[in-house]
């Protein structure tokens, strides 16, 4: 068994270093752009438990199995694993391989279809749940790649050891440094070699989740959310996000009209309207916790994944 790590901040502390951070990114986003909100009112989280392994070392997409209490795990590894596990428990019930770069979101849709975001790939992907063979891939509006900007909160890096030390953490991706200013050219911020004559690497969608014919997903290079209609792959609303590495995606409720938003820096889920992009609340982990990627809510606990190897969670 893996002893449970619960994280906790002082109460006097979170306001201070998390939620003020957060309230800040808010404000200074927002104040460049006039659709989002100046204020959005902000909760702590739970106390925050690491609960066991993600069958494979890189965890990051979560979605709600077939049956209560069961969990999809997508791993972004080279083995592209997605793996069906009991919640309470992290056994296995079953696995299939989903054909995918460094996968980052995933969902079944109302038709029985299972969609990954193939976030490296820059692609979605519907695949069979069955057996994972490929149903389609389509194009991502808003993909190119990610880009830094002033103001925005730090990179957040997990606390936690690797949960597979002796795991390769290669994601499959042959082009390297596509996020951010590092090039890889050794040049400085932004640039590329002089003789490049054409220059393409990107990210694409992370979190993802549907609602008939509508499929909504995170763009990190867009830093936005958006819904498109799955038959015509028209995007229906474009809405942006407060911070600049939104993930998981999953739904707050039974009724499906409002959705959870998880970004990984300023470490705080945030409430959106299905309907409006109105963002409701935001829920702030403790500073000290792993990094929220992929989550879903399961009863009263919200899961996620933590890239290291760990599936945590905390009461909502």
């Amino acid at each position: 068994m893996i002893k449970r790590r619960k994280f906790v901040s002082l109460g006097a502390l979170l306001p201070v270093t998390v939620l003020a951070g957060a309230r800040a990114a808010v404000a200074q986003r927002a104040g460049s752009n006039a659709a989002l909100p100046t204020a959005v009112p902000l909760r702590e989280s739970g106390p925050v438990e690491v609960v066991f392994k993600a069958p494979h070392g890189q965890p990051n997409g979560l979605a709600q199995g077939p049956n209560p209490g069961e969990l999809w795990v997508q791993d972004r590894g080279v083995g592209r694993q997605v793996t069906l596990i009991h919640a309470t428990s992290g056994a296995v019930i079953r696995e299939i391989q989903a054909e995918a770069i460094g996968p980052s979101g995933l969902t079944m849709d109302d038709d029985g279809v299972m969609w990954t975001s193939d976030t490296h790939g820059v692609m979605l992907v519907a695949f069979d749940a069955n057996d994972g063979h490929t149903l389609g891939k389509y194009f991502v509006p808003g993909a190119c790649r990610m880009y830094e900007k002033a103001g925005d909160a730090p990179h957040r890096n997990s606390p936690l050891k690797l949960a597979y030390p002796n795991e390769s953490r290669v994601m499959g991706d042959s082009l390297s440094h596509n996020e951010g200013n590092d090039t890889g050219s050794g040049l400085g911020p932004g640039r590329v070699p002089p003789g490049t004559d054409h220059f393409w690497s990107g990210t694409g969608p992370s979190g993802i989740i549907a609602k008939g014919d509508l499929l909504i997903y995170s763009c990190l290079p867009a830093r936005a959310i958006f819904t498109i209609h799955k038959k015509t792959w028209q995007v229906q609303d474009v809405w942006p996000t407060l911070g600049n590495r939104a993930l998981g995606l999953c739904w707050a409720e039974k009724a499906r009209t409002s959705f959870w938003s998880a970004d990984a820096n300023l470490q705080t889920l945030y409430r959106y309207d299905a309907a409006s992009g109105t963002i409701h609340e935001g829920v702030t982990l403790p500073a000290n916790a792993p990094v929220l990627h992929g989550c879903q809510l399961v009863g009263e606990y919200m899961y996620f994944t933590d890239d290291m190897g760990w599936i945590c969670r905390f009461r909502m």
